[in-house]
């Protein structure tokens, strides 16, 4: 259970976390996770905004725009829509991305002002997460209680 031990008694007396090498190897291998899931949020994001583009430039949708509706929203709107999802996207992943690099740096140097910036990035990437899920959890509440009066009110 020692060797295990995450507070290292020369550091201590200090503060300071010691990163043991079996932590070393989680680190290592949620850096590998994070930079696979940074590409493909970037590829995700390349998508949305083709589509937004082709959406934008082709004759297709204008089809449906004619008569006002692509699956209930104008294309416009559809346009708008995807580029807005992938500029709320693009952030968490700028910084799941810096998280990897920064982590492959901190092991590869053993440098713990690197390390420091990985977590301040993780850090960030939980933030922006956490305030965009309550921000889209109010906005369920508010169109859930507008239906409700709205259905309410037609009575």
């Amino acid at each position: 259970m020692e060797e295990n031990q995450i507070l290292d008694s020369s550091v201590s007396e200090g503060n300071d976390l010691a990163v043991t090498y079996q932590t070393r190897i989680y680190l290592n291998e949620i850096r590998k996770w994070a930079k696979f899931f940074a590409v493909l949020g970037f590829v995700g994001i390349g998508f949305l905004t083709l589509a937004a583009l082709a959406m934008s430039f082709t004759g297709v949708i204008s089809s449906f725009a004619g008569s006002g509706v692509f699956g209930g929203m104008s294309a416009g709107v559809a346009v708008i829509t995807y580029l807005i999802i992938g500029l709320l996207y693009l952030a968490p992943i700028i910084y799941l991305n810096k998280f990897a690099n920064r982590m492959k740096a901190a092991l590869d140097t053993m440098n713990n002002e690197q390390l420091q910036l990985a977590f301040e990035n993780m850090k960030s990437l939980f933030k922006f997460s956490g305030v965009l899920t309550i921000i889209i959890l109010s906005l369920y509440v508010i169109i859930i209680v507008g239906v409700i009066l709205v259905g309410v009110s037609s009575l």
